[in-house]
């Protein structure tokens, strides 16, 4: 988000709802985790506990970065580290929670429980999900 290069639709989601309520994004973010669970009872997904984790810890995480992170980051190679360092530090959490076999994250088990129930292709409902957030 500092880095002012581009944000993933749920993050600008987060941020939109965070400006409106006047909450900090990292809550935001927990709270919207917690509502597309919800949206997991009718496709019968079970999280896990890294499901849980990922809903809250990331949430965490986003609330200390940028409050640890100087928003000074004006020049663009500072900016193009913040970009890998984010996209380095998602696969890395990412490829620990979901080989863990804890549970995905509250997004990827509704896509997946959308593609279960649907019969759809991932890609086609990862693209629609991303598109309607």
């Amino acid at each position: 988000m500092l880095a002012t290069l581009g944000n993933s639709p749920w993050t600008v989601l987060a941020e939109g709802v965070s400006e409106q309520i006047s909450v900090g994004i990292g809550e935001v973010t927990i709270a919207i985790s917690f509502v597309v669970l919800a949206l997991w009872i009718p496709l019968r997904q079970r999280p896990g506990l890294g499901t849980i984790l990922n809903a809250i810890v990331v949430g965490i995480a986003i609330g200390v970065t940028l409050q640890v992170v100087s928003e000074q980051a004006g020049r663009l190679g500072i900016r193009l580290a913040l970009v890998a360092g984010g996209i380095a530090l998602v696969g890395v959490g990412s490829g620990l929670y979901l080989t863990s076999r804890l549970g995905p994250g509250p997004r990827d088990g509704l896509m997946t429980g959308l593609h279960a129930k649907t019969g759809r292709s991932l890609r086609l409902v990862r693209t629609v999900i991303e598109v309607t957030v």
